[in-house]
């Protein structure tokens, strides 16, 4: 990311020399690098990013992305509304494994018709995160779910 203090300070809502004060420990914790472009802005990179984001500490495979996306999309067309938890539904869906998946694709439709009200569906993130694509025949007579 690059970007000026100034920039950030908008951002958060903060004054600049809090943003450099907090940028400069971050530094000095070594979970961001910093890197200054002469006359224009600094170069920030986080270190870290996916153990401090909860993620797998892996990156994303392009195919991964792709089924993400096409979720999102199949989800929110359904609901013929926009979403706004893209980020927060994709660490969710990068925390499920391959059949959960699926079933979540699957199920989309199916849970869309188990509700008695719209008013209360879930956002994407939340129908990935409380699982609510599992039904009772996906569950396996032996597992616990976390």
């Amino acid at each position: 990311m690059t970007c000026t203090s100034g920039e950030l300070a908008d951002r958060f809502m903060w004054s600049k020399h809090a943003v450099r004060d907090f940028l400069r420990t971050l530094r000095d914790l070594g979970v961001l690098e910093m890197e200054v472009v002469p006359g224009v802005k600094s170069k920030l990179t986080m270190c870290f990013y996916e153990a401090l984001t909860g993620g797998q500490g892996r990156p994303v495979e392009p195919k991964e992305k792709v089924a993400f996306f096409d979720f999102w999309k199949r989800y929110y067309a359904l609901l013929e509304r926009d979403g706004t938890d893209f980020y927060p539904a994709l660490s969710e869906w990068n925390r499920m494994t391959g059949r959960e998946r699926r079933l979540a694709m699957k199920h989309i439709e199916r849970y869309f018709r188990s509700l008695s009200d719209m008013r209360f569906v879930k956002t994407a993130m939340n129908y990935l995160r409380y699982k609510a694509y599992l039904m009772p025949e996906d569950i396996e007579q032996n597992t616990i779910l976390k």
